[in-house]
């Protein structure tokens, strides 16, 4: 039921996600005034609110990856729109999660290799041993 429940999520994030991407483009493509600067702050404000949500649809995974391996986000990896909503991700901040969790991933596989390693080779081993003495 679980996995059934976060399916679910996963499959209405994407297509909230793909909803606010085409409401997005197709903003940028209507033509408004042929003053650019109008066009740049009517774009804004119509997008405004699209672009944060997508934002923070799309840092989801990266949050939860970085709650799982216990990594604290430094200040720096942040940006601070507090006239929409709150903060957001960096992309410079996605690229040290990635990093910061695969360190994090390598030292987890390289602590049960050496924990698993003595007991398989004295499985082996002792499975040798017992080969030898039912050939006798």
């Amino acid at each position: 039921m679980i996995l059934v429940d976060r399916l679910n999520r996963h499959r209405k994030r994407k297509c909230r996600i793909g909803e606010l991407q085409k409401s997005t483009l197709a903003a940028f493509k209507m033509k408004y005034d042929p003053d650019p600067e109008l066009n740049e702050r009517i774009y804004f404000e119509v997008t405004r609110d699209d672009e944060h949500e997508l934002d923070w649809l799309l840092q989801e995974p990266f949050l939860r990856t970085a709650e799982k391996w216990g990594l604290d986000i430094p200040a720096e990896y942040w940006t601070h729109d507090t006239a929409v909503r709150g903060a957001t991700l960096t992309v410079e901040g996605k690229n040290w999660i990635k990093r910061e969790a695969g360190k994090r991933r390598r030292e987890w596989a390289k602590d049960w290799i050496s924990i698993l390693s003595p007991i398989l080779a004295s499985v082996i081993a002792i499975l040798g041993l017992l080969v030898a003495l039912m050939k006798h």
